[in-house]
């Protein structure tokens, strides 16, 4: 049975690390050097479970985290079910490669416990 739980990863991109791969992207479409589908994306990939507790250690309460089955998420939030019971994982080595793009920013759980979230926030 599948459940919509906190199990499944989530990819997650960075606005401005998307905008550095949609340069390098133009710059090479338009000397014809790349076409196709890039992810630009850091493979971090973390659990739905981690970000809440993280979430949760930075706003001092407990993680109230419980797997629901795909019947019962469907019958509460229709279709939209299906797409949070996915497991995502995509790879952004495509992008690196041909684009010459690295992420810059750190990934969500770093951001919660050091960055402008976290405690190095404070």
């Amino acid at each position: 049975m599948a459940n919509v739980g906190a199990h499944l990863r989530l990819v997650r991109d960075r606005l401005d690390d998307i905008l550095d791969a949609l340069v390098g992207f133009v710059v090479r479409v338009t000397t014809m050097e790349a076409s196709g589908i890039f992810h630009a994306n850091d493979e971090a990939d973390e659990r739905v479970c981690d970000i809440v507790e993280a979430i949760a250690r930075h706003a001092k309460t407990p993680a109230d985290v419980r797997h629901v089955p795909i019947e019962e998420a469907r019958a509460k939030m229709g279709p939209y079910a299906d797409a949070l019971a996915l497991d995502l994982q995509v790879s952004g080595e495509r992008a690196r490669r041909t684009l010459g793009w690295t992420p810059r920013r750190p990934d969500v759980l770093a951001e919660l416990r050091e960055g402008s979230y976290g405690a190095g926030a404070r």
